[in-house]
């Protein structure tokens, strides 16, 4: 049992050990934000500089591919058509479950020209697809973003279950008021 605990269960203060539950929410949610940011600044940065945020190259766009985008005005870069992709990258922290969420939500939208949902154009790109007689590869984003971001968001989900635990602990001894 940690000293907290102990020190709380000892001293028969069961008051703070009930203050302990909401206390660590509230810190787990605060690092929740703080990693969904991080995220989304992770995604829009590996965009922005047309490789995966690990450094994996995103295999090219093809060249017929590249001419369509330019003959319609479109950007020639990957994961850029207009700037609906990246506009839609968001994050949101259900404070009831604590779950968060960084990417493309459901609710995003459409492409500007209305025929596809964004987040389905965010799977496509991810994961990649073979449709229309015509192989799309993967382009992953989001996955390369969590897979360099694992010890951080293990690191800030510790620290803010370590601090909840410690602060009830100086409360046990009378060192910091309720």
């Amino acid at each position: 049992m940690s000293e907290a605990l102990t020190m709380i269960v000892e001293n028969n203060n069961l008051p703070l050990l009930e203050k302990l539950v909401p206390l660590m929410e509230m810190r787990l949610r605060n690092a929740l934000r703080e990693i969904s940011l991080i995220l989304e600044a992770d995604a829009v940065k590996s965009i922005k500089n047309q490789i995966a945020i690990d450094g994996t190259p995103w295999p090219a766009l093809s060249d017929w591919y590249v001419n369509w985008k330019m003959s319609k005005g479109y950007s020639e870069n990957i994961y850029i058509m207009t700037s609906s992709y990246m506009n839609a990258i968001t994050s949101r922290v259900d404070n009831e479950s604590l779950e968060a969420v960084a990417g493309v939500m459901r609710d995003a939208g459409t492409t500007p020209d209305g025929r596809s949902e964004i987040w389905s154009v965010a799977e496509l790109l991810e994961y990649g697809s073979t449709m229309f007689n015509t192989t799309i590869p993967a382009r992953p984003l989001w996955r390369p973003v969590l897979e360099v971001n694992r010890h951080k968001i293990q690191t800030r989900i510790g620290t803010a279950i370590y601090w909840a635990a410690e602060t009830i602990r100086k409360q046990a001894k009378g060192h910091v008021e309720p």
